[in-house]
């Protein structure tokens, strides 16, 4: 369990894919935060502070990269909810090819259930008798249901 809640929201990531990650690398993570605020407290525009705050960033993406596919990966049969209203699914076109759909957008509160997951990582979910899937970021957007439950 997380101790630190104010980590899930500089990071942006839900604690729920936080908790994904090993007691050494929050440590790490709450270190990086630490820094990055140091870095930026202390602005002078100088090329090193670019340097440094770079590194510190793509550390920290780093990180929501990797717990982030552990949470994709954690996934399995059941009902999960969409917790927040901008979720852009992927579209199977053919065989082989997916489409980001950015006319289409799931609603807040949907209830999806879980289908499948494919080589990619992407996990595929059925919603009105369609099937469509979410992956990368959009991830943050679906919870298990008895984890919305428990949150609120």
């Amino acid at each position: 369990m997380i101790k630190n809640k104010r980590l899930s929201t500089e990071i942006g990531i839900p604690k729920r894919i936080i908790e994904m990650a090993t007691d050494g690398e929050i440590e790490q993570v709450k270190i990086l935060c630490d820094l990055k605020r140091k870095i930026i407290c202390s602005w002078e525009h100088k090329i090193d502070d670019y340097r440094a705050l770079s590194d510190v960033r793509l550390q920290l993406t780093g990180f929501r990269r990797i717990v982030r596919k552990r949470y994709a990966n954690s996934m399995k049969s059941g009902m999960y909810k969409v917790t927040r209203s901008n979720v852009y699914p992927l579209e199977k076109i053919g065989t082989f090819g997916e489409e980001r759909s950015w006319r289409k957008r799931l609603v807040k509160g949907s209830l999806l259930t879980w289908v499948s997951r494919d080589e990619m990582g992407t996990n595929w979910f059925l919603l009105d008798g369609k099937i469509f899937g979410v992956n990368g970021a959009s991830i943050d957007s679906i919870a298990p249901i008895e984890q919305c439950s428990t949150q609120k």
